[in-house]
């Protein structure tokens, strides 16, 4: 059986190059290969010592640098993760946490990530005139956002004033991010609050470190 060149899928014949990678093979052209003149000639001599990739793996090989980037950004993530969850479970008297604890409090915090809170928002008997406001008021904080790309819900108990918070299920966690940082656009003339989405464990963690604040402050520190 022939084998094809796996750029042009025609029959290769006694003169092709093998990609250094993968192995496919082309035919020694430079339409084939994507090489210039001058770097088809290094790769088929004899002994060559520079390497042909194809272009497949050559577009893979771009991407390897942004993998290796999320890789530690995930590690550095696991990392702070764990001593969070030390410091919980110090707080609580246990000596230990297993990893399936450290695991299901990652992926929470990266699903919670992409929403936020909002407080005090008096909310409308119908449905969508209640999210109407809430998109314009993100519209506000965030102008390039697209609205219609948010989910928006009520839920829990209502307050005092009678009314219940809702949660906004962005699609990237950068544009939750952005409304927090803009927030003061229009909670202070709405009188409303936002804060990021966290799990209980975060909030123990914050509740934590205020109230480690607050005796150090007490004491002079």
């Amino acid at each position: 059986m022939v084998s094809k060149c796996s750029s042009c899928n025609d029959d290769l014949l006694d003169k092709f190059v093998a990609c250094d990678s993968c192995h496919v093979t082309v035919h020694q052209s430079e339409h084939c290969t994507g090489l210039c003149a001058s770097e088809l000639r290094a790769v088929v001599i004899q002994k060559r010592t520079l390497m042909y990739f194809c272009a497949d793996c050559r577009l893979s090989f771009k991407s390897v640098p942004k993998l290796i980037r999320e890789i530690d950004n995930f590690k550095n993530e696991l990392s702070a993760l764990k001593q969070d969850m030390l410091k919980l479970k110090a707080e609580k008297g246990a000596n230990s946490f297993s990893v399936d604890d450290v695991v299901n409090e990652l992926h929470e915090r990266e699903k919670r990530s992409k929403n936020i809170l909002i407080f005090n928002l008096p909310e409308l008997s119908n449905t969508s005139e209640d999210a109407s406001q809430v998109k314009s008021i993100l519209s506000k904080a965030h102008a390039s956002i697209n609205t219609n790309e948010v989910k928006i819900l009520r839920f829990g108990n209502v307050n005092k004033n009678g009314h219940r918070p809702i949660k906004v299920i962005f699609s990237s966690a950068s544009d939750a991010l952005h409304v927090i940082k803009n927030k003061q656009t229009v909670s202070r003339e709405k009188k409303i609050y936002f804060i990021l989405d966290q799990t209980p464990n975060q909030r123990k963690l914050l509740d934590s470190l205020r109230s480690e604040l607050s005796e150090r402050q007490n004491a002079g520190e």
